[in-house]
């Protein structure tokens, strides 16, 4: 289940890169994207850049 997390997560971020660029792509805007919990993307990493690397 921990990589259909991380599958999920990492194609809301790419979802979010493409709307709204890198200096908008938040995290909250992540969360909106994915199917997933808020508190689950918001889980998978301490700061922003973590979630685009």
């Amino acid at each position: 289940m921990d990589a259909e997390i991380s599958e999920q997560t990492t194609e809301a971020t790419y979802d979010a890169l493409c709307e709204y660029g890198l200096a908008d792509a938040t995290k909250p805007r992540v969360a909106n994207e994915s199917a997933l919990p808020k508190a689950t993307t918001h889980d998978r990493s301490d700061t922003g850049p973590e979630v685009v690397a």
